[in-house]
């Protein structure tokens, strides 16, 4: 399961010196509010997560957030139709970072399984980690799970290097006031989910929800190529 946040523990003797970024503190006293790895480090802007042991900012790094677990505050309410919703406590401004989400890992033959066994259940949801690799987080996962679609989201999918693992967060794509409801497009990120009625309730809804099976999104990456 791939929900714990970064450890000391870690063997880091085989990270790779290409993801040491190029920030650096400045000599003397240094601001309280004075950002380090922020939107113009090199690793940020290529989804990699700088490492606390050798990052040249040190505590002072502001690329660590899956590591660190810097989450919004959220909170999870019933929305009637749609059963249950993740909601925003705060304020959030376009690229923040909501939450993780996590799940088990599984791998392709787990996958096929498991979609058999859930036919018929109406919340189930696999998001593809790598290209042997799916997160299902109907079981096991955190309150990223309760985020539900909308054809007019207001958060996306980000995959971002986390030292030598594939992590998913969501991200704000536009700011959200506190006590928005925190949606993405289900059609462009969830694998195995059967046609089922929308109920966002946005001007350019859909009508319904389908997602692409697994293989069909492999294939069509592979026919842009």
């Amino acid at each position: 399961m791939n929900d714990k946040p970064w450890s000391d523990d870690e063997d880091d003797d085989d990270y790779d010196d290409d993801h040491i970024c190029n920030c650096s503190l400045p000599f003397g006293k240094i601001p309280d509010d004075a950002v380090f790895c922020g939107k113009s480090c090199m690793n940020r802007m290529l989804n990699i997560e700088c490492n606390k042991k050798y990052c040249p900012c040190g505590d002072r790094c502001q690329n660590q957030r899956f590591q660190r677990r810097e989450w919004a505050q959220t909170e999870i309410r019933d929305v009637g139709l749609k059963g249950r919703g993740l909601f925003t406590q705060q304020d959030l401004k376009r690229g923040d970072f909501v939450i993780e989400y996590v799940g088990e890992v599984i791998d392709d033959e787990a996958y096929h399984a498991r979609k058999h066994e859930y036919d018929g259940e109406r919340h189930f949801y696999f998001l593809s980690l790598d290209s042997q690799h799916v997160i299902d987080a109907s079981r096991r996962g955190n309150k990223g799970r309760f985020i539900n679609h909308s054809c007019n989201p207001n958060c996306e999918l980000q995959k971002w290097n986390v030292g030598r693992e594939m992590r998913i967060g969501i991200f704000a794509i536009k700011d959200i006031s506190a006590g928005t409801e925190l949606t993405f497009d289900y059609a462009m990120e969830v694998y195995g989910m059967k046609r089922q009625k929308c109920y966002c309730g946005e001007p350019n809804c859909r009508g319904s929800i389908k997602s692409k099976d697994k293989e069909e999104k492999v294939l069509s990456a592979k026919q842009l190529e």
